[in-house]
């Protein structure tokens, strides 16, 4: 099974479980984009309660160990608990809860009519990238995009609808640590707003705000304006073929 979690100040988690039938327990291993990860080893498993041990570093950055307790309240509530022990011998309970989200029906397919296809972008600063868009699957909401940059370096975005906070999310990764994402809060038919974070190599880490609206069928503008005041328009042109 495969998590994705948004947590607190823009961190970003994925998480992986899976069950080892030999040995009968429920393997779940973490990480999140503030260097935090988590390792949970669950030995006695039912179907409402979980128990075991677990280590890993917190988003405080501090290390900890100890044991997991997790148990379903209801059907759409389940509460964990971890009696951790930090790096420095402090005890620290650990709690969290996780509760099903109601979705209306309505808002299950994204608003935004995907941009499908062979697209050229422009951008103010004078760099230009060509992206191709496919959506695999046709019943499903998340596009795959083949980026390549004008001196021919490439990243690979996926791109996808998550309806329970009606988010629009874009994760991009390349060579030598490159890559972007993106989180659009404000998501309609023909027009996306939210923030962005964007990686080059050897370069600082730039973030900020991104708009992006549909002027026709075959032509997108965008606007990124960075934390440090730089504001960057692209013009993004579908190609004909």
């Amino acid at each position: 099974m495969w998590g994705v979690f948004d947590e607190p100040n823009e961190v970003k988690s994925v998480s992986l479980a899976g069950w080892r039938k030999l040995s009968k327990t429920l393997k779940i291993n973490g990480y999140g984009s503030a260097g935090n990860y988590w390792d949970l080893e669950l030995t006695e498993v039912s179907a409402d309660k979980i128990t075991g041990t677990c280590f890993g570093i917190l988003p405080t950055s501090q290390k900890y160990s100890g044991k997991y307790t997790g148990k379903f309240e209801t059907k759409d509530r389940f509460r964990f608990t971890i009696d951790a022990v930090l790096e420095n011998g402090e005890k620290q309970k650990i709690t969290g809860l996780f509760t099903r989200a109601e979705i209306e029906q309505k808002a299950l397919k994204c608003p935004w009519k995907w941009m499908l296809g062979h697209w050229k972008i422009e951008r103010s600063d004078g760099t230009k990238a060509d992206v191709v868009w496919t959506k695999p699957d046709p019943n499903a909401d998340y596009l795959v995009g083949n980026w390549t940059s004008e001196t021919g370096e490439k990243m690979t975005e996926l791109v996808g609808w998550r309806p329970y906070n009606q988010t629009l999310v874009a994760n991009a990764h390349g060579a030598n640590g490159e890559g972007f994402s993106v989180r659009f809060n404000k998501v309609s038919a023909d027009k996306l707003s939210g923030r962005f974070r964007n990686q080059k190599a050897g370069e600082s880490e730039r973030m900020g705000t991104i708009e992006i609206r549909r002027v026709n069928e075959g032509l997108a503008e965008a606007k990124l304006e960075s934390t440090d005041g730089t504001v960057i328009t692209e013009k993004i042109r579908k190609v004909k073929k």
